[in-house]
């Protein structure tokens, strides 16, 4: 009887928007610009920078107002009623408890702003992670290379030794480029299909 390979995984790191919770931001932001996902310009640039702490809350909201000629307070309302919509993945949040008890650690990696920052402290999203790597604490956004390089030096391990699991591909291939191994998030069965895969027991 052969003996089984031994994984080298020790640590799996998950994405939040799209992974462990429904990923709304699309509707919010169309509703707050009254356009297409693809039309708003300037949204992107706004928003890198308000997820990499460049600009304030204040100063978010009011360039945004002022972009798409709305009220800065009605802005926020939109914005704070999509967030309370927020629907967290039970199956998702289970399998990160399992993982834990099997003794992998476990890190989040999340692009995200202060405001909803503030939505996701106050719902315990972040409680269930040993290492926490979010864009508007650390000056950089997935999926650049220098906030993949932080997460793997916060979990003190090599690239081959960590799962990363986003939904977008993006983020997926700048992670595979540095020698992670990762997942794209499409459904729970297909993720838990490639842990196995990739010799994660739990």
């Amino acid at each position: 009887m052969k003996d089984e390979k031994i994984s080298p995984i020790r640590a799996v790191i998950f994405d939040v928007g799209g992974v462990l919770i429904d990923d709304n931001s699309f509707q919010r932001n169309e509703e707050i610009t009254g356009r297409i996902k693809h039309q708003y310009r300037g949204w992107k640039k706004l928003n890198r920078k308000f997820s990499t702490g460049k600009i304030s809350e204040e100063k978010f909201f009011d360039n945004l107002s002022k972009k798409f000629f709305k009220d800065p307070e009605h802005v926020k309302l939109i914005w704070n009623k999509w967030m309370k919509r927020i629907k967290e993945r039970k199956e998702v949040l289970s399998l990160i408890k399992k993982l834990k008890k099997y003794g992998y650690k476990i890190a989040v990696l999340s692009n995200v702003n202060p405001t909803d920052y503030k939505h996701h402290v106050k719902l315990g999203h972040y409680d269930h992670f040993h290492v926490k790597i979010l864009s508007h604490q650390v000056g950089y956004r997935k999926p650049s290379r220098s906030i993949y390089r932080l997460t793997l030096k916060k979990l003190k391990m090599k690239p081959n030794e960590v799962i990363f699991i986003d939904d977008k591909e993006r983020n997926t291939k700048a992670a595979k480029a540095l020698g992670m191994n990762t997942i794209i998030y499409r459904n729970f069965p297909q993720v838990i299909k490639e842990l196995r895969k990739l010799g994660v027991r739990f």
